[in-house]
């Protein structure tokens, strides 16, 4: 048997398929890399000789036939150079200068397939191209069925530079007018340091050009709020300055001045080297910074193949570590100067100010004082927390609605830890003030509630055993206490366990027969605790209740006091507790009747 090799064949239609719907995230990408082109090529002749960059891109459309001109004063190409460069998918004339030892760092393409791009909206590319190292043009004609020519001819009046040709086709004529080329010939372009103009019929506009702020050594926090404000089109109050440790990436990290949802996309704009690359970049900074929307531009990142996301890499890690160490130089310094303005912020932001307090020590002693908790006197700062002899937080809401009556009524301070974060500040809190801020856990609990007397609590002996012989068969103990306010006849607690089984019994309730038995075997297998039921004996009605002895109404009115106080405490009832206030309420009833 003999060997034999062959070279692979390449659908050429098949090619253009892959970069329009996967490349690509759209068309409209052909403006930005035939004016990347222009600018790789311009760069490419200002390493030779001192000239400005000129761009003139024209737009003809005779009703027929619309043709689409972009012409630059570029380092242009020989017949060489366009067999090499044009001609081939994937050979770029940046990675031969890398080749021969310097590094392309001026260039934003590196993949040679930028051109293809515009067979998306053309099925026909011209290119005229004169290199100042050449005595004749070079005409390179390719159509998308995959067949190209190239030849030389007459130099005639052509400077050295580079025209491309584009017959938009019958599809595109009305999706790329001159209102559409106009703008995304703007936005690709503001920051490239060159001179664009469009044609369109009689008329002929001058691109506005900017530059970044931070490029201006004058730049004031005036001027860059500024040009965010003209840049995202939102009234910022806040900026922050952005920079990697070499200078090499660069930006402004603006805080929005409304409020944002956790996992919104900030649409950070990131260019590279002054070309647009990616509107959503992702990947810059940490996750709990959804409060900051950025534009970036940097040397050093790269991009993808399709220069419209940036390449995760080792670069990218480092410039988002320096980027997160900004915001924290920033908040420093606000804090330091401005504490009213911080105050604000956080107002703002508290949800992602309290992420980042949470998973950063540095920060978290930075920002603490001025984080607000909602606490049994209103909200407080911790600054004015620390003002207190004795802080007790609790971990979740539905305790802290249990406490907030007798905390107030005993001018308690409790602070309420429910909600995300708030329970790892006030961790962290507590490690640092040991002794002034503690946890009011499960086994603390009745010590907010003032013990009977050994007499009072022997003389209700009786009643305590009545009350837990009623409520043995829901699982729950009963206690006697004195708490403020008097009004209030009882309080419902469970603890982490309790709470679990009381959770895992109502899913059983709302499951399949299936899950519901093995959530069955769950509940009876690791929660067994019972829960506690706090009455209360300076209430009217509980020492009434005390004396009573008709043994059916003490039982209907003491499940009565339990389901109460389940639903004064937010808890949902069970179907069988549901039924229990459903029925005694009739048993009352017709006592009454």
């Amino acid at each position: 048997m003999s060997d034999s090799k062959s070279k692979f064949r390449v659908d050429f239609r098949g090619i253009l398929d892959i970069l329009s719907k996967h490349l690509y995230s759209g068309e409209d990408v052909f403006i930005r890399e035939l004016l990347q082109n222009s600018k790789d090529a311009i760069t490419a002749r200002q390493k030779q000789e001192s000239v400005s960059g000129i761009v003139t891109v024209e737009l003809i459309d005779n009703g027929d036939l619309s043709v689409l001109i972009f012409e630059d004063n570029g380092v242009g190409l020989n017949l060489q150079e366009v067999e090499s460069f044009l001609s081939v998918i994937g050979s770029s004339s940046k990675k031969q200068i890398g080749e021969l030892g310097q590094q392309p760092t001026d260039f934003v393409g590196q993949f040679g397939i930028g051109l293809l791009s515009c067979f998306m909206v053309s099925d026909k590319i011209t290119l005229i191209t004169k290199s100042g190292s050449a005595d004749h043009m070079i005409k390179w004609e390719a159509s998308i069925d995959g067949l190209y020519e190239s030849k030389e001819l007459d130099s005639g009046s052509m400077e050295t530079g580079t025209k491309v040709f584009l017959e938009l086709s019958h599809k595109k004529k009305s999706t790329y007018n001159s209102e559409r080329i106009k703008y995304l010939l703007r936005k690709y372009s503001q920051f490239l340091d060159m001179k664009v103009s469009f044609i369109s019929g009689d008329s002929k506009e001058a691109l506005p050009s900017s530059r970044f702020p931070w490029a201006d050594a004058a730049s004031t926090d005036l001027t860059q709020l500024e040009f965010g404000r003209r840049y995202f089109e939102m009234e910022f109050r806040h900026c922050i300055p952005l920079t990697s440790h070499d200078g090499k990436t660069q930006g402004i990290g603006y805080i929005y001045p409304v409020p944002s949802k956790p996992g919104s996309k900030s649409a950070h704009h990131v260019y590279i080297k002054n070309m647009l690359i990616d509107e959503e970049a992702s990947g810059l900074f940490p996750e709990w910074a959804f409060f900051i929307r950025a534009v970036v531009n940097s040397e050093i990142l790269k991009p993808t193949a399709s220069r419209e996301s940036i390449y995760k890499n080792h670069t990218l890690n480092e410039t988002k570590e320096q980027f997160e160490n900004c915001i924290r130089d920033y908040f420093s310094e606000i804090a330091r100067t401005a504490p009213s303005e911080l105050i604000r912020i956080i107002a703002i932001h508290q949800l992602a100010i309290k992420a980042f307090a949470a998973e950063d020590d540095d920060f978290f002693d930075l920002i603490i004082d001025y984080i607000p908790f909602d606490t049994s006197r209103g909200m407080m700062r911790v600054s004015d927390l620390l003002g207190e002899e004795e802080v007790k937080y609790v971990t979740d809401v539905e305790t802290f609605k249990q406490v907030l009556p007798i905390a107030k009524a005993n001018d308690q301070l409790i602070v309420n830890g429910g909600y995300i974060y708030d329970s790892t500040l006030l961790m962290r809190l507590e490690q640092r003030q040991r002794g002034h801020i503690s946890k009011l856990d499960d086994l603390r609990f009745d010590s907010i509630l003032v013990d009977l007397s050994w007499d009072e609590e022997n003389a209700l002996t009786e009643f305590k055993a009545k009350c837990n012989d009623v409520l043995n068969p829901f699982k729950c103990h009963v206690h006697l206490k004195k708490f403020s306010p008097e009004s209030l006849p009882a309080i419902f607690h469970l603890d982490e366990n309790q709470k679990q089984k009381r959770d895992l019994d109502r899913t059983k309730e709302v499951s399949s027969e299936l899950w519901g038995g093995v959530l069955g075997d769950i509940s009876t297998q690791h929660y067994t605790s019972y829960s506690q039921l706090y009455l209360n004996m300076d209430n009217a009605m509980i020492k009434k209740i005390s004396r009573m002895e008709q043994a059916s109404t003490f039982q209907t009115i003491i499940e009565l006091i339990y389901v109460n106080a389940l639903m004064a405490g937010h808890y949902t009832l069970s179907s069988t507790e549901a039924t229990i206030l459903n029925h005694n309420l009739l048993s009352l009833i017709e006592l009454i009747n």
